[in-house]
């Protein structure tokens, strides 16, 4: 454990950054994280486990103090009726379902469900599902805007979705549904 009065070469800077990035800092420290996960410098990291996978971006995560919805920021994935909504919730819950995961958390959204980043095994479970294809890079909710690359190469292997002539986006599925 790091003892913030003992000197250390450099801690001045250590004990500044850990302070900066938060609890995924620590987690890395640890050999948990994901590559970019200490670069959002989020204030919590929730550990537990998938219990349930609901769609391709939310699931139930199970911890100490009971279930939390929990939806994955920055992408957004086929919703029910869409082609690859199957497929996409099938990857989500091969990669995450009974895993110990942890959950760099940014908020919490309209629906009380817990916003943020997954990391398993030191995989970061957002990027993850972009570069497969499961799932569209939500640019407009991204303010780093590092997943475009992933979503351009998985566009450009047909993975996934992107095996569709014309894929659409579920955000305009969402607004064509509304307007019918």
């Amino acid at each position: 454990m790091l003892n913030s009065s003992m000197s250390y070469p450099g801690s001045t800077n250590l004990i500044q950054r850990l302070s900066q990035i938060g609890a995924c800092a620590i987690l890395a420290l640890l050999g948990t994280s994901c590559s970019s996960f200490d670069d959002h410098g989020y204030d919590e990291a929730i550990r537990g486990q998938c219990v349930r996978v609901i769609d391709g971006d939310t699931f139930i995560l199970k911890d100490g103090g009971g279930d939390f919805r929990v939806r994955l920021t920055r992408i957004d994935a086929p919703d029910r009726g869409q082609p690859y909504f199957s497929e996409s919730k099938t990857e989500l819950a091969r990669m995450i379902m009974g895993e110990q995961l942890v959950v760099g958390k940014e908020g919490v959204d309209r629906y009380q469900r817990l916003l943020g980043e997954v990391c398993v095994g030191g995989r970061n479970i957002n990027e993850f599902m972009v570069e497969q294809g499961m799932a569209w890079h939500y640019a407009m909710y991204d303010k780093g805007g590092d997943l475009a690359d992933a979503q351009d190469a998985a566009r450009v292997a047909k993975k996934g979705l992107w095996s569709e002539d014309e894929p659409l986006e579920p955000w305009l599925y969402r607004r064509q549904k509304r307007t019918r």
